[in-house]
Protein backbone atom coordinates (compact mmCIF):
# COMPACT_ATOMS: atom_id res chain seq x y z
CA UNK A 1 0.00 0.00 0.00
CA UNK A 2 2.96 2.30 -0.48
CA UNK A 3 1.13 4.23 -3.19
CA UNK A 4 -1.24 5.66 -0.57
CA UNK A 5 1.60 7.79 0.75
CA UNK A 6 2.52 8.99 -2.71
CA UNK A 7 -0.85 10.21 -3.96
CA UNK A 8 -1.29 13.13 -1.51
CA UNK A 9 1.96 14.64 -2.74
CA UNK A 10 0.75 14.34 -6.31
CA UNK A 11 -2.60 15.82 -5.27
CA UNK A 12 -0.84 18.85 -3.80
CA UNK A 13 1.05 19.27 -7.07
CA UNK A 14 -2.24 19.14 -8.99
CA UNK A 15 -3.82 21.78 -6.76
CA UNK A 16 -0.85 24.01 -7.39
CA UNK A 17 -1.35 23.67 -11.13
CA UNK A 18 -4.56 25.72 -10.95
CA UNK A 19 -2.94 29.04 -9.92
CA UNK A 20 0.08 28.12 -12.03
CA UNK A 21 -2.15 27.81 -15.09
CA UNK A 22 -3.68 31.24 -14.49
CA UNK A 23 -0.24 32.76 -13.85
CA UNK A 24 1.22 31.22 -17.02
CA UNK A 25 -1.58 32.64 -19.16
CA UNK A 26 -1.47 36.13 -17.60
CA UNK A 27 2.31 36.34 -17.83
CA UNK A 28 2.21 35.03 -21.38
CA UNK A 29 -0.29 37.54 -22.69
CA UNK A 30 1.56 40.36 -20.98
CA UNK A 31 4.80 39.76 -22.88
CA UNK A 32 5.61 41.43 -26.20
CA UNK A 33 6.12 39.38 -29.34
CA UNK A 34 6.45 39.53 -33.11
CA UNK A 35 4.40 36.61 -34.41
CA UNK A 36 1.52 37.18 -36.79
CA UNK A 37 -1.17 35.09 -38.41
CA UNK A 38 -3.50 35.94 -41.28
CA UNK A 39 -1.75 38.00 -43.95
CA UNK A 40 -2.47 41.72 -44.15
CA UNK A 41 -2.19 44.00 -47.16
CA UNK A 42 0.89 46.11 -46.47
CA UNK A 43 1.17 48.33 -49.54
CA UNK A 44 0.00 48.59 -53.14
CA UNK A 45 1.29 50.07 -56.38
CA UNK A 46 -0.58 52.19 -57.39
CA UNK A 47 -1.27 53.29 -53.84
CA UNK A 48 -4.77 53.23 -52.42
CA UNK A 49 -6.48 56.51 -53.28
CA UNK A 50 -3.66 57.64 -55.57
CA UNK A 51 -4.40 59.85 -58.59
CA UNK A 52 -1.87 59.07 -61.35
CA UNK A 53 -0.90 61.32 -64.23
CA UNK A 54 -0.33 58.33 -66.52
CA UNK A 55 -1.83 54.85 -66.60
CA UNK A 56 0.16 52.13 -64.78
CA UNK A 57 1.44 49.06 -66.61
CA UNK A 58 0.63 46.70 -63.74
CA UNK A 59 -0.88 46.45 -60.28
CA UNK A 60 1.26 45.11 -57.41
CA UNK A 61 0.16 44.05 -53.93
CA UNK A 62 2.61 43.41 -51.07
CA UNK A 63 1.48 41.50 -47.95
CA UNK A 64 2.92 41.09 -44.46
CA UNK A 65 3.56 37.36 -44.99
CA UNK A 66 3.63 34.86 -47.87
CA UNK A 67 0.30 34.32 -49.63
CA UNK A 68 -1.10 31.90 -52.17
CA UNK A 69 -3.14 33.36 -55.04
CA UNK A 70 -6.58 31.91 -55.72
CA UNK A 71 -8.22 31.67 -59.13
CA UNK A 72 -8.76 35.27 -60.25
CA UNK A 73 -6.65 36.42 -57.32
CA UNK A 74 -6.37 40.02 -58.58
CA UNK A 75 -9.15 41.64 -60.64
CA UNK A 76 -9.39 45.22 -61.88
CA UNK A 77 -12.71 46.99 -62.62
CA UNK A 78 -13.53 50.38 -64.15
CA UNK A 79 -15.93 52.90 -62.60
CA UNK A 80 -18.99 50.92 -63.80
CA UNK A 81 -17.47 47.64 -62.51
CA UNK A 82 -16.79 46.22 -65.93
CA UNK A 83 -13.64 44.04 -65.77
CA UNK A 84 -10.38 45.37 -67.17
CA UNK A 85 -8.27 42.94 -69.24
CA UNK A 86 -5.30 41.69 -67.21
CA UNK A 87 -2.52 39.16 -67.62
CA UNK A 88 -1.81 36.18 -65.34
CA UNK A 89 -1.03 36.74 -61.67
CA UNK A 90 2.72 36.51 -61.03
CA UNK A 91 5.05 37.17 -58.10
CA UNK A 92 6.35 40.69 -57.50
CA UNK A 93 9.68 41.96 -56.18
CA UNK A 94 8.89 40.75 -52.63
CA UNK A 95 8.66 37.13 -53.78
CA UNK A 96 6.08 35.02 -51.96
CA UNK A 97 4.75 38.11 -50.16
CA UNK A 98 3.93 39.93 -53.38
CA UNK A 99 1.49 39.53 -56.28
CA UNK A 100 1.60 41.35 -59.62
CA UNK A 101 -0.85 41.46 -62.50
CA UNK A 102 -0.11 43.23 -65.79
CA UNK A 103 -2.72 45.50 -67.38
CA UNK A 104 -3.08 44.47 -71.03
CA UNK A 105 -4.85 47.63 -72.18
CA UNK A 106 -3.88 51.23 -71.46
CA UNK A 107 -6.29 52.61 -68.90
CA UNK A 108 -8.22 55.76 -69.70
CA UNK A 109 -9.02 58.55 -67.26
CA UNK A 110 -11.23 57.61 -64.33
CA UNK A 111 -11.34 55.63 -61.10
CA UNK A 112 -10.52 51.91 -60.95
CA UNK A 113 -11.19 49.30 -58.27
CA UNK A 114 -8.77 46.44 -57.53
CA UNK A 115 -10.25 43.35 -55.87
CA UNK A 116 -7.96 40.66 -54.45
CA UNK A 117 -8.49 37.14 -53.07
CA UNK A 118 -5.62 35.17 -51.56
CA UNK A 119 -4.88 32.57 -48.89
CA UNK A 120 -2.54 33.32 -45.99
CA UNK A 121 0.13 30.93 -44.75
CA UNK A 122 -2.28 29.41 -42.24
CA UNK A 123 -4.50 28.37 -45.22
CA UNK A 124 -7.34 30.79 -44.41
CA UNK A 125 -8.81 32.77 -47.35
CA UNK A 126 -8.70 36.57 -47.10
CA UNK A 127 -9.80 39.29 -49.51
CA UNK A 128 -10.14 43.04 -49.94
CA UNK A 129 -10.22 45.91 -52.40
CA UNK A 130 -8.86 49.42 -53.01
CA UNK A 131 -9.15 52.19 -55.63
CA UNK A 132 -6.88 54.38 -57.65
CA UNK A 133 -7.53 56.93 -60.40
CA UNK A 134 -5.90 57.91 -63.67
CA UNK A 135 -5.93 61.60 -64.66
CA UNK A 136 -8.79 62.53 -62.36
CA UNK A 137 -11.35 60.85 -60.13
CA UNK A 138 -14.71 59.77 -61.49
CA UNK A 139 -18.01 58.73 -59.97
CA UNK A 140 -18.11 54.99 -59.29
CA UNK A 141 -21.44 53.33 -60.09
CA UNK A 142 -22.35 49.82 -59.02
CA UNK A 143 -20.83 47.34 -56.61
CA UNK A 144 -18.11 44.72 -56.66
CA UNK A 145 -19.13 41.21 -57.73
CA UNK A 146 -19.95 39.23 -54.62
CA UNK A 147 -17.02 36.94 -53.76
CA UNK A 148 -17.97 36.42 -50.12
CA UNK A 149 -17.77 33.18 -48.19
CA UNK A 150 -20.58 30.68 -47.71
CA UNK A 151 -21.24 31.16 -44.00
CA UNK A 152 -23.53 28.11 -43.81
CA UNK A 153 -20.64 25.98 -45.06
CA UNK A 154 -18.42 27.74 -42.53
CA UNK A 155 -20.74 26.65 -39.71
CA UNK A 156 -20.64 23.07 -40.98
CA UNK A 157 -16.84 23.26 -41.12
CA UNK A 158 -16.81 24.29 -37.47
CA UNK A 159 -18.83 21.16 -36.60
CA UNK A 160 -16.43 19.03 -38.65
CA UNK A 161 -13.39 20.53 -36.90
CA UNK A 162 -15.01 19.76 -33.53
CA UNK A 163 -15.66 16.21 -34.71
CA UNK A 164 -12.02 15.98 -35.79
CA UNK A 165 -10.83 16.75 -32.26
CA UNK A 166 -13.40 14.33 -30.87
CA UNK A 167 -12.14 11.64 -33.25
CA UNK A 168 -8.58 12.20 -32.04
CA UNK A 169 -9.70 11.74 -28.45
CA UNK A 170 -11.81 8.64 -29.09
CA UNK A 171 -9.36 6.96 -31.46
CA UNK A 172 -5.64 7.69 -30.92
CA UNK A 173 -6.23 9.17 -27.47
CA UNK A 174 -8.16 6.23 -26.06
CA UNK A 175 -5.79 3.70 -27.63
CA UNK A 176 -2.65 5.40 -26.30
CA UNK A 177 -4.18 5.83 -22.85
CA UNK A 178 -5.23 2.18 -22.75
CA UNK A 179 -1.74 1.01 -23.72
CA UNK A 180 -0.24 3.24 -21.02
CA UNK A 181 -2.59 2.62 -18.07
CA UNK A 182 -4.95 -0.30 -18.80
CA UNK A 183 -3.79 -2.67 -21.59
CA UNK A 184 -6.16 -5.45 -20.50
CA UNK A 185 -9.22 -3.35 -21.35
CA UNK A 186 -8.41 -3.55 -25.07
CA UNK A 187 -9.60 -7.14 -25.00
CA UNK A 188 -13.12 -5.88 -24.16
CA UNK A 189 -15.67 -5.03 -26.82
CA UNK A 190 -16.53 -1.66 -25.23
CA UNK A 191 -12.97 -0.37 -25.59
CA UNK A 192 -12.65 -1.66 -29.15
CA UNK A 193 -15.87 0.05 -30.16
CA UNK A 194 -14.65 3.29 -28.60
CA UNK A 195 -11.47 3.29 -30.69
CA UNK A 196 -13.37 2.24 -33.80
CA UNK A 197 -15.92 5.03 -33.37
CA UNK A 198 -13.09 7.54 -33.06
CA UNK A 199 -11.55 6.43 -36.35
CA UNK A 200 -14.92 6.65 -38.13
CA UNK A 201 -15.51 10.17 -36.78
CA UNK A 202 -11.97 11.19 -37.70
CA UNK A 203 -12.38 9.94 -41.27
CA UNK A 204 -15.74 11.70 -41.66
CA UNK A 205 -14.27 14.97 -40.38
CA UNK A 206 -11.33 14.78 -42.79
CA UNK A 207 -13.36 13.94 -45.88
CA UNK A 208 -16.06 16.46 -45.01
CA UNK A 209 -13.48 19.19 -44.47
CA UNK A 210 -11.91 18.49 -47.86
CA UNK A 211 -15.31 18.86 -49.52
CA UNK A 212 -16.67 21.91 -47.68
CA UNK A 213 -13.52 24.07 -47.56
CA UNK A 214 -13.91 24.86 -51.26
CA UNK A 215 -17.59 25.72 -50.77
CA UNK A 216 -16.79 28.06 -47.87
CA UNK A 217 -13.85 29.81 -49.51
CA UNK A 218 -15.52 30.19 -52.94
CA UNK A 219 -18.83 31.47 -51.60
CA UNK A 220 -20.88 29.06 -53.74
CA UNK A 221 -23.92 27.07 -52.57
CA UNK A 222 -23.38 23.68 -50.97
CA UNK A 223 -25.19 22.18 -53.94
CA UNK A 224 -22.15 23.09 -56.05
CA UNK A 225 -20.49 19.98 -54.63
CA UNK A 226 -22.54 17.88 -57.07
CA UNK A 227 -23.83 20.42 -59.60
CA UNK A 228 -20.73 22.52 -60.33
CA UNK A 229 -17.62 21.05 -58.65
CA UNK A 230 -15.42 22.98 -61.09
CA UNK A 231 -16.38 26.23 -59.30
CA UNK A 232 -14.90 25.08 -55.98
CA UNK A 233 -11.55 26.45 -54.86
CA UNK A 234 -10.06 26.15 -51.39
CA UNK A 235 -7.73 29.04 -52.25
CA UNK A 236 -4.88 27.13 -50.61
CA UNK A 237 -2.66 24.43 -52.05
CA UNK A 238 -1.28 23.80 -48.56
CA UNK A 239 -4.76 22.99 -47.26
CA UNK A 240 -5.32 20.55 -50.12
CA UNK A 241 -1.97 18.85 -49.56
CA UNK A 242 -2.23 18.62 -45.76
CA UNK A 243 -5.75 17.23 -45.83
CA UNK A 244 -4.80 14.69 -48.47
CA UNK A 245 -1.91 13.54 -46.29
CA UNK A 246 -4.22 13.47 -43.25
CA UNK A 247 -6.63 11.17 -45.09
CA UNK A 248 -3.82 8.68 -45.80
CA UNK A 249 -2.58 8.96 -42.21
CA UNK A 250 -6.06 8.13 -40.90
CA UNK A 251 -5.97 4.96 -43.01
CA UNK A 252 -2.47 4.18 -41.74
CA UNK A 253 -3.47 4.66 -38.12
CA UNK A 254 -6.53 2.48 -38.64
CA UNK A 255 -4.26 -0.32 -39.87
CA UNK A 256 -1.93 0.05 -36.86
CA UNK A 257 -4.90 0.17 -34.46
CA UNK A 258 -6.41 -2.95 -36.01
CA UNK A 259 -3.11 -4.81 -35.61
CA UNK A 260 -2.86 -3.69 -31.99
CA UNK A 261 -6.39 -4.75 -31.13
CA UNK A 262 -5.95 -8.06 -32.99
CA UNK A 263 -2.90 -8.84 -30.82
CA UNK A 264 -5.16 -9.42 -27.87
CA UNK A 265 -4.75 -6.16 -26.01
CA UNK A 266 -3.29 -6.71 -22.59
CA UNK A 267 -4.23 -10.38 -22.44
CA UNK A 268 -1.03 -11.25 -24.26
CA UNK A 269 2.34 -9.57 -24.06
CA UNK A 270 2.73 -6.59 -26.36
CA UNK A 271 4.89 -7.13 -29.37
CA UNK A 272 7.59 -4.48 -29.25
CA UNK A 273 6.87 -2.82 -32.64
CA UNK A 274 3.21 -2.16 -31.84
CA UNK A 275 3.58 0.57 -29.17
CA UNK A 276 6.20 2.29 -31.32
CA UNK A 277 3.96 2.07 -34.40
CA UNK A 278 0.96 3.48 -32.49
CA UNK A 279 3.04 6.36 -31.12
CA UNK A 280 4.58 7.25 -34.47
CA UNK A 281 1.23 7.04 -36.28
CA UNK A 282 -0.41 9.25 -33.64
CA UNK A 283 2.27 11.94 -33.77
CA UNK A 284 2.23 11.95 -37.58
CA UNK A 285 -1.55 12.33 -37.61
CA UNK A 286 -1.59 15.06 -34.95
CA UNK A 287 1.09 17.06 -36.80
CA UNK A 288 -1.36 17.85 -39.60
CA UNK A 289 -3.46 20.06 -37.31
CA UNK A 290 -0.97 22.90 -36.68
CA UNK A 291 0.05 22.88 -40.37
CA UNK A 292 -3.36 24.32 -41.33
CA UNK A 293 -3.72 26.72 -38.41
CA UNK A 294 -2.23 29.77 -36.76
CA UNK A 295 1.01 28.07 -35.63
CA UNK A 296 2.14 27.70 -39.25
CA UNK A 297 2.15 31.49 -39.84
CA UNK A 298 4.48 34.21 -38.66
CA UNK A 299 7.85 34.27 -36.95
CA UNK A 300 8.98 31.13 -35.17
CA UNK A 301 6.50 28.93 -37.02
CA UNK A 302 8.60 25.79 -36.53
CA UNK A 303 8.71 26.17 -32.76
CA UNK A 304 5.02 27.10 -32.64
CA UNK A 305 4.10 23.95 -34.59
CA UNK A 306 6.07 21.83 -32.13
CA UNK A 307 4.43 23.48 -29.11
CA UNK A 308 0.97 23.06 -30.62
CA UNK A 309 1.70 19.40 -31.40
CA UNK A 310 2.69 18.73 -27.78
CA UNK A 311 -0.42 20.60 -26.58
CA UNK A 312 -2.71 18.54 -28.82
CA UNK A 313 -1.00 15.28 -27.83
CA UNK A 314 -1.44 16.02 -24.11
CA UNK A 315 -5.09 16.93 -24.66
CA UNK A 316 -5.70 13.80 -26.74
CA UNK A 317 -4.20 11.37 -24.23
CA UNK A 318 -5.80 13.02 -21.19
CA UNK A 319 -9.32 13.15 -22.61
CA UNK A 320 -8.93 9.80 -24.35
CA UNK A 321 -8.08 8.14 -21.04
CA UNK A 322 -10.95 9.95 -19.37
CA UNK A 323 -13.48 8.67 -21.92
CA UNK A 324 -12.00 5.19 -21.70
CA UNK A 325 -12.53 5.07 -17.94
CA UNK A 326 -16.05 6.50 -18.17
CA UNK A 327 -16.98 3.90 -20.78
CA UNK A 328 -15.30 0.87 -19.24
CA UNK A 329 -15.07 1.39 -15.45
CA UNK A 330 -18.47 -0.19 -14.78
CA UNK A 331 -19.42 -2.96 -14.40
CA UNK A 332 -16.30 -4.03 -12.51
CA UNK A 333 -14.97 -7.33 -13.84
CA UNK A 334 -11.37 -6.90 -12.66
CA UNK A 335 -11.12 -4.85 -9.46
CA UNK A 336 -7.33 -5.14 -9.20
CA UNK A 337 -6.84 -4.13 -12.84
CA UNK A 338 -9.20 -1.18 -12.52
CA UNK A 339 -7.41 -0.01 -9.37
CA UNK A 340 -4.06 -0.10 -11.17
CA UNK A 341 -5.59 1.75 -14.13
CA UNK A 342 -7.02 4.53 -11.94
CA UNK A 343 -3.71 5.05 -10.15
CA UNK A 344 -1.75 5.01 -13.41
CA UNK A 345 -4.18 7.38 -15.14
CA UNK A 346 -3.94 9.77 -12.21
CA UNK A 347 -0.21 10.08 -12.86
CA UNK A 348 -0.65 10.34 -16.63
CA UNK A 349 -3.33 13.01 -16.25
CA UNK A 350 -1.03 15.02 -13.97
CA UNK A 351 1.71 14.98 -16.63
CA UNK A 352 -0.79 15.94 -19.35
CA UNK A 353 -2.14 18.85 -17.31
CA UNK A 354 1.40 20.11 -16.71
CA UNK A 355 2.10 19.96 -20.46
CA UNK A 356 -1.18 21.73 -21.23
CA UNK A 357 -0.39 24.54 -18.77
CA UNK A 358 3.06 25.22 -20.26
CA UNK A 359 2.13 24.87 -23.93
CA UNK A 360 -1.18 26.72 -23.47
CA UNK A 361 0.63 29.66 -21.88
CA UNK A 362 3.13 29.80 -24.73
CA UNK A 363 0.43 29.67 -27.41
CA UNK A 364 -1.64 32.33 -25.61
CA UNK A 365 1.41 34.61 -25.55
CA UNK A 366 1.98 34.09 -29.25
CA UNK A 367 -1.59 34.66 -30.38
CA UNK A 368 -2.71 37.38 -27.92
CA UNK A 369 0.31 39.32 -26.60
CA UNK A 370 -1.56 41.80 -24.35
CA UNK A 371 -4.42 42.03 -21.88
CA UNK A 372 -6.08 44.69 -24.06
CA UNK A 373 -6.08 42.31 -27.03
CA UNK A 374 -7.45 39.54 -24.82
CA UNK A 375 -10.53 41.54 -23.84
CA UNK A 376 -10.89 43.65 -26.99
CA UNK A 377 -11.13 40.97 -29.71
CA UNK A 378 -13.42 38.08 -30.58
CA UNK A 379 -10.44 35.71 -30.46
CA UNK A 380 -9.44 36.93 -27.01
CA UNK A 381 -12.93 36.69 -25.52
CA UNK A 382 -13.42 33.19 -26.90
CA UNK A 383 -9.99 32.25 -25.53
CA UNK A 384 -11.11 33.45 -22.10
CA UNK A 385 -14.08 31.10 -22.37
CA UNK A 386 -11.82 28.22 -23.38
CA UNK A 387 -9.44 28.90 -20.48
CA UNK A 388 -12.39 28.94 -18.10
CA UNK A 389 -13.43 25.53 -19.41
CA UNK A 390 -9.89 24.21 -18.97
CA UNK A 391 -9.87 25.52 -15.40
CA UNK A 392 -13.11 23.63 -14.73
CA UNK A 393 -11.50 20.50 -16.17
CA UNK A 394 -8.47 20.88 -13.92
CA UNK A 395 -10.66 21.38 -10.85
CA UNK A 396 -12.78 18.33 -11.65
CA UNK A 397 -9.64 16.33 -12.35
CA UNK A 398 -8.26 17.34 -9.00
CA UNK A 399 -11.43 16.07 -7.32
CA UNK A 400 -10.97 12.77 -9.13
CA UNK A 401 -7.39 12.54 -7.88
CA UNK A 402 -8.57 13.15 -4.32
CA UNK A 403 -11.10 10.33 -4.75
CA UNK A 404 -8.29 8.03 -5.88
CA UNK A 405 -6.34 9.05 -2.80
CA UNK A 406 -9.15 8.68 -0.27
CA UNK A 407 -11.71 6.26 -1.66
CA UNK A 408 -9.93 3.85 -4.00
CA UNK A 409 -8.35 1.64 -1.28
CA UNK A 410 -11.80 0.82 0.17
CA UNK A 411 -14.00 1.17 -2.93
CA UNK A 412 -12.25 -1.65 -4.79
CA UNK A 413 -11.53 -3.85 -1.82
CA UNK A 414 -12.33 -7.49 -2.56
CA UNK A 415 -15.10 -8.79 -0.33
CA UNK A 416 -15.26 -12.37 1.03
CA UNK A 417 -16.61 -15.02 -1.31
CA UNK A 418 -19.81 -15.52 0.70
CA UNK A 419 -20.64 -11.87 0.52
CA UNK A 420 -19.71 -11.53 -3.15
CA UNK A 421 -22.09 -14.35 -4.08
CA UNK A 422 -25.00 -12.18 -3.00
CA UNK A 423 -23.99 -9.27 -5.27
CA UNK A 424 -25.43 -8.77 -8.79
CA UNK A 425 -23.74 -10.83 -11.48
CA UNK A 426 -21.43 -9.18 -13.95
CA UNK A 427 -21.65 -9.37 -17.76
CA UNK A 428 -21.73 -12.82 -19.29
CA UNK A 429 -19.15 -13.43 -22.00
CA UNK A 430 -19.51 -16.02 -24.73
CA UNK A 431 -17.94 -19.28 -23.68
CA UNK A 432 -17.20 -18.00 -20.17
CA UNK A 433 -18.75 -18.40 -16.77
CA UNK A 434 -20.69 -15.63 -15.10
CA UNK A 435 -18.26 -12.99 -13.79
CA UNK A 436 -19.19 -11.89 -10.29
CA UNK A 437 -17.66 -8.56 -9.18
CA UNK A 438 -15.88 -9.11 -5.86
CA UNK A 439 -16.55 -5.49 -4.79
CA UNK A 440 -18.86 -4.32 -2.03
CA UNK A 441 -22.11 -2.50 -2.82
CA UNK A 442 -20.73 0.61 -1.10
CA UNK A 443 -17.62 0.41 -3.23
CA UNK A 444 -19.65 0.15 -6.42
CA UNK A 445 -21.74 3.16 -5.38
CA UNK A 446 -18.60 5.16 -4.67
CA UNK A 447 -17.12 4.16 -8.02
CA UNK A 448 -20.36 5.21 -9.73
CA UNK A 449 -20.00 8.67 -8.19
CA UNK A 450 -16.47 8.92 -9.56
CA UNK A 451 -17.77 7.88 -12.97
CA UNK A 452 -20.43 10.61 -12.90
CA UNK A 453 -17.77 13.15 -12.02
CA UNK A 454 -15.67 11.99 -14.94
CA UNK A 455 -18.73 12.28 -17.18
CA UNK A 456 -18.94 15.93 -16.08
CA UNK A 457 -15.34 16.34 -17.17
CA UNK A 458 -16.28 14.92 -20.56
CA UNK A 459 -19.05 17.50 -20.95
CA UNK A 460 -16.67 20.35 -20.04
CA UNK A 461 -14.08 18.91 -22.41
CA UNK A 462 -16.57 18.89 -25.29
CA UNK A 463 -17.19 22.61 -24.77
CA UNK A 464 -13.44 23.28 -24.68
CA UNK A 465 -13.02 21.39 -27.96
CA UNK A 466 -15.87 23.41 -29.50
CA UNK A 467 -14.10 26.65 -28.57
CA UNK A 468 -10.83 25.29 -29.97
CA UNK A 469 -12.54 24.44 -33.26
CA UNK A 470 -13.82 28.03 -33.53
CA UNK A 471 -10.47 29.64 -32.63
CA UNK A 472 -8.81 27.88 -35.58
CA UNK A 473 -10.35 30.25 -38.14
CA UNK A 474 -10.72 33.45 -36.10
CA UNK A 475 -8.08 36.09 -36.67
CA UNK A 476 -5.65 35.93 -33.71
CA UNK A 477 -6.02 38.69 -31.16
CA UNK A 478 -2.47 39.94 -31.77
CA UNK A 479 -3.32 40.63 -35.42
CA UNK A 480 -6.95 41.63 -34.97
CA UNK A 481 -6.60 44.04 -32.06
CA UNK A 482 -6.56 47.71 -32.95
CA UNK A 483 -5.96 50.20 -30.16
CA UNK A 484 -8.22 53.26 -29.94
CA UNK A 485 -6.71 56.43 -31.41
CA UNK A 486 -6.83 59.77 -29.63
CA UNK A 487 -4.86 62.96 -30.24
CA UNK A 488 -5.12 66.62 -29.22
CA UNK A 489 -3.58 69.21 -31.55
CA UNK A 490 -3.30 72.97 -31.05
CA UNK A 491 -3.88 75.19 -34.08
CA UNK A 492 -4.49 78.94 -34.36
CA UNK A 493 -5.24 79.42 -30.69
CA UNK A 494 -7.71 76.51 -30.65
CA UNK A 495 -7.44 72.94 -29.51
CA UNK A 496 -8.78 70.12 -31.66
CA UNK A 497 -9.39 66.66 -30.16
CA UNK A 498 -9.53 63.75 -32.62
CA UNK A 499 -10.64 60.24 -31.64
CA UNK A 500 -11.34 56.93 -33.43
CA UNK A 501 -12.56 53.90 -31.47
CA UNK A 502 -10.78 51.36 -33.68
CA UNK A 503 -9.08 52.63 -36.84
CA UNK A 504 -9.42 49.67 -39.22
CA UNK A 505 -9.37 49.10 -42.93
CA UNK A 506 -12.77 50.15 -44.26
CA UNK A 507 -15.20 52.72 -42.93
CA UNK A 508 -14.45 54.44 -39.64
CA UNK A 509 -15.99 57.24 -37.59
CA UNK A 510 -13.82 60.17 -36.51
CA UNK A 511 -14.99 62.17 -33.50
CA UNK A 512 -13.90 65.80 -33.47
CA UNK A 513 -14.09 68.26 -30.57
CA UNK A 514 -13.07 71.91 -30.66
CA UNK A 515 -12.08 74.04 -27.66
CA UNK A 516 -10.61 77.52 -27.32
CA UNK A 517 -7.30 78.33 -25.67
CA UNK A 518 -8.97 78.27 -22.24
CA UNK A 519 -10.43 74.82 -22.78
CA UNK A 520 -14.02 75.96 -23.34
CA UNK A 521 -15.82 73.76 -25.86
CA UNK A 522 -16.78 75.48 -29.11
CA UNK A 523 -19.72 74.71 -31.36
CA UNK A 524 -18.61 73.22 -34.68
CA UNK A 525 -20.50 74.28 -37.82
CA UNK A 526 -18.54 72.34 -40.45
CA UNK A 527 -15.75 69.83 -40.87
CA UNK A 528 -13.93 69.11 -44.12
CA UNK A 529 -10.68 67.40 -44.92
CA UNK A 530 -8.80 64.65 -46.67
CA UNK A 531 -7.13 61.34 -45.94
CA UNK A 532 -4.19 59.58 -47.59
CA UNK A 533 -1.49 57.04 -46.78
CA UNK A 534 1.44 58.56 -44.91
CA UNK A 535 3.91 60.09 -47.34
CA UNK A 536 1.40 60.58 -50.17
CA UNK A 537 -0.41 63.73 -51.25
CA UNK A 538 -3.73 64.38 -49.55
CA UNK A 539 -5.89 63.82 -52.64
CA UNK A 540 -7.85 61.05 -54.30
CA UNK A 541 -11.31 59.44 -54.30
CA UNK A 542 -11.02 58.43 -50.64
CA UNK A 543 -10.04 61.92 -49.50
CA UNK A 544 -13.50 63.31 -48.63
CA UNK A 545 -14.64 63.48 -45.03
CA UNK A 546 -18.44 63.94 -45.20
CA UNK A 547 -20.39 65.21 -42.22
CA UNK A 548 -22.37 62.57 -40.37
CA UNK A 549 -25.30 64.26 -38.59
CA UNK A 550 -25.72 67.84 -37.54
CA UNK A 551 -23.14 69.66 -35.44
CA UNK A 552 -24.24 70.09 -31.81
CA UNK A 553 -23.07 72.26 -28.97
CA UNK A 554 -22.85 69.50 -26.39
CA UNK A 555 -20.72 66.78 -27.91
CA UNK A 556 -18.25 65.84 -30.61
CA UNK A 557 -19.01 66.00 -34.29
CA UNK A 558 -18.71 62.68 -36.10
CA UNK A 559 -17.39 62.45 -39.62
CA UNK A 560 -16.94 59.41 -41.84
CA UNK A 561 -13.66 58.26 -43.37
CA UNK A 562 -12.52 55.22 -45.29
CA UNK A 563 -9.07 53.64 -44.88
CA UNK A 564 -8.05 51.45 -47.80
CA UNK A 565 -5.12 49.49 -46.36
CA UNK A 566 -3.18 48.67 -43.20
CA UNK A 567 -0.51 51.19 -42.21
CA UNK A 568 -0.03 54.81 -41.18
CA UNK A 569 -2.55 57.26 -42.65
CA UNK A 570 -2.69 61.05 -42.59
CA UNK A 571 -6.03 62.57 -41.64
CA UNK A 572 -6.27 66.30 -42.44
CA UNK A 573 -9.15 68.19 -40.85
CA UNK A 574 -10.42 71.73 -41.29
CA UNK A 575 -12.75 72.46 -38.37
CA UNK A 576 -14.96 75.55 -38.62
CA UNK A 577 -16.37 76.99 -35.35
CA UNK A 578 -19.53 79.06 -34.97
CA UNK A 579 -17.33 82.07 -34.26
CA UNK A 580 -13.74 82.63 -35.23
CA UNK A 581 -11.35 81.24 -37.83
CA UNK A 582 -11.24 77.58 -38.93
CA UNK A 583 -8.60 75.36 -37.32
CA UNK A 584 -6.54 73.16 -39.64
CA UNK A 585 -4.81 70.08 -38.20
CA UNK A 586 -3.22 66.86 -39.50
CA UNK A 587 -2.83 63.68 -37.46
CA UNK A 588 -1.19 60.36 -38.34
CA UNK A 589 -3.41 57.38 -37.57
CA UNK A 590 -2.10 53.79 -37.36
CA UNK A 591 -4.68 51.71 -39.23
CA UNK A 592 -5.18 48.02 -38.46
CA UNK A 593 -6.78 45.22 -40.44
CA UNK A 594 -10.49 44.89 -41.06
CA UNK A 595 -12.54 43.16 -38.41
CA UNK A 596 -11.54 39.50 -38.26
Amino acid sequence: MRWRGEVPRAGRVTRRLVPAAALAVLVGIGLPGTAQAHAQLERTDPGAGAVLATAPAAVTLDFTEPVEPADGAVEVFDDTFDPVATGPVTRGLEGARSLRVALRDRLGPGTYTVSWHVSSTDTHPISGSFRFSVGATSVVRGTLPDRGRNEAAGAMLWVLRWLGYLGLVLGPGALLAAMAVWPQVLAERRARRLVGAGLVVLAASTLGGMALQGVWASGVPVSALWTAPETLDTHSRRFDQVYAVRAYLVLGFAAVAAATLASGGGVVRWRRPLPVAVGVATVALLSTWPLVGHPSAGAGAGLAIGVNLLHTLAMTVWLGGLLLLVRCALPVTDPAGLARALRAFSRVALACVAALVVTGGLMSWREVSSVAALTGTTFGRLLIGKLAGVLVLVLLGNLARRWVDRQLPTALTVVPAAASAALPAGPRRKGAAVAVPAVSAEGLASLARLRRGMAGEVVAASLVLAATAALVVITPARTDYVAPFAATVSAGGARVEVGIDAPRVGDAVVRVRLADARGREQRITAVSGAVAPSGQALAGPDSVLPMSGRPTSDGPVEVGVRFAAVGAWQVHLVVSPAAGSPASVTVTVPVGPAQG
